[in-house]
């Protein structure tokens, strides 16, 4: 069975994240999470970094153009590796972006995995996280201020969810319970993409 391409879809502490490094490592394909690599590039003392460290902590999204770069770049280094895009898209201009992108390259999405839970789990969840985070000392992450966390829900509603219905249209939405325990959404999620691999 050959590498899978696959993107995660769902609103802020859904649990993308923690779905696409476990499938990730079962699968043996890449989980690039375009949230952690502008983190990364905010944590540098660049302008750019600068820029992109001040719309993360206003809880506000960098450009269609930046996330696209990102993709981009990460697929001409990495041509032979199946992937789990995370991150990317967020809207229906990056959605139609990403299909293009991947056109580009010949890697089409085998499947868009959509992680379904409700707002108040999602706000339960993300206190629950940086309350973690300051409990092992650690910085909690800007983006999970609770006033921040409202405004990403409100701006995920309007951009983030219309693009579900995007890749339904296209046949290649995989919706999946995101309230269930973390190991039964992994098994979903798992055999799910199991069965479009071998469609």
């Amino acid at each position: 069975m050959r590498a899978a391409r696959l993107a995660f879809l769902g609103p802020p502490g859904a649990g993308k994240g923690t779905q696409a490094s476990l499938l990730s490592r079962s699968l043996g394909i890449s989980h690039l999470s375009t949230g952690a690599m502008l983190r990364a590039m905010a944590a540098t003392d660049t302008e750019l970094g600068r820029e992109v460290r001040e719309r993360i902590a206003g809880g506000g999204f960098v450009s269609d153009e930046l996330s696209a770069r990102i993709v981009r770049d990460w697929l001409a280094k990495h041509p032979d590796e199946g992937f789990i895009l995370d991150g990317f898209p967020r809207n229906l201009a990056q959605a139609q972006l990403c299909l293009d992108i991947l056109d580009e390259v010949s890697r089409p999405l085998d499947a868009v995995v959509q992680i379904e839970v409700d707002e108040a789990e999602v706000v339960g969840r993300v206190a629950a996280r940086a309350g973690a985070a300051i409990a092992a000392g650690e910085a909690r992450r800007a983006d999970d201020d609770p006033a921040v966390v409202a405004d990403r829900i409100r701006i995920w509603r309007e951009l983030t969810e219309p693009v579900g219905a995007f890749f339904a249209s296209r046949g290649l939405l995989l919706n999946v319970d995101g309230m269930m325990p973390a190991p039964d959404v992994h098994d979903a999620i798992s055999v799910g993409v199991a069965a479009r691999l071998r469609a």
